[in-house]
């Protein structure tokens, strides 16, 4: 995973402990997700790939830290090529809060689009994105937390829950730095549910995930990371059932 450019070179201790806090000003990300769709019911795969360029103005506060963000570009691709995005205006503006320990304690953004639309899948990936671990690190250093988003698949809205388990695991080199190296486990539920005129749509899923990530504590910097996931997710409606099993990697890289 290559590391942004910065002045400072400095070896951390190989056991902690490690004190990390993000850097005031300006943190750019590409995000690029390949997921891998199986419709189980009918022997068909398809593949999306996209990718979306998000930047972070962070500032220091004395409770923690605020950030204006933006999701600056985004672009998707299926087998048959060129899908439309269906962004209609970019950038998207959102607005964090992390308090002084770590937590995310508020997310906002002015944009009004309806949970049909790609922005509220941008903004999910937004929100998500940032590693907000505990000030202090060291190699015993664990932590739990959940999140939860919705995005809609035609006119359901299907909420994701996420229980995750994080550990620190060390440190590794990267290029000419060392950094921390953080794992994250994660068991996912979904659920969903549409009335339509003539029958009712449910659907239900249940899936794993598993990510490393990297914090350069000199710099004040996240260094990007990896994840992949499995989840398999049904669509009921009267008689009549499909099931999906879903493969999903993404790989953030710094700006």
């Amino acid at each position: 995973m290559p590391a942004p450019e910065d002045p400072v070179r400095t070896d951390l201790p190989r056991r902690g402990p490690w004190t990390f806090a993000y850097a005031p000003g300006t943190h750019r990300f590409e995000l690029q997700t390949e997921a891998v769709v199986e419709a189980l019911t009918a022997s068909v795969v398809d593949t999306i790939t996209s990718v979306i360029v998000l930047a972070y103005d962070i500032r220091s506060m004395s409770d923690g830290f605020r950030v204006d963000g933006r999701v600056e570009s985004f672009g998707v691709s299926g087998v048959t090529g060129e899908m439309n995005a269906g962004v209609d205006q970019l950038p998207i503006e959102f607005s964090m809060a992390i308090d002084s320990l770590g937590r995310l304690s508020e997310f906002s953004s002015p944009d009004t689009s309806t949970c049909g639309s790609p922005s509220a899948a941008l903004l999910a990936s937004a929100r998500e994105l940032l590693v907000l671990p505990p000030h202090t690190l060291d190699l015993t250093t664990t932590w739990t937390d959940s999140t939860s988003s919705i995005v809609c698949r035609g006119d359901i809205p299907i909420v994701t829950e996420a229980r995750r388990e994080h550990r620190v695991s060390g440190t590794v080199a990267l290029r000419d730095r060392r950094a921390v190296r953080m794992l994250r486990r994660s068991t996912v539920t979904i659920s969903g549910a549409s009335t339509r005129p003539t029958q009712v749509v449910r659907v239900t899923g249940s899936g794993t995930a598993d990510a490393e990530f990297f914090l350069d504590p000199v710099s004040g910097r996240f260094l990007g990371g990896t994840s992949r996931s499995t989840a398999d997710i049904s669509f009921d409606a009267a008689s009549r059932r499909e099931h999906f099993r879903q493969h999903v990697r993404q790989t953030i890289t710094p700006l």
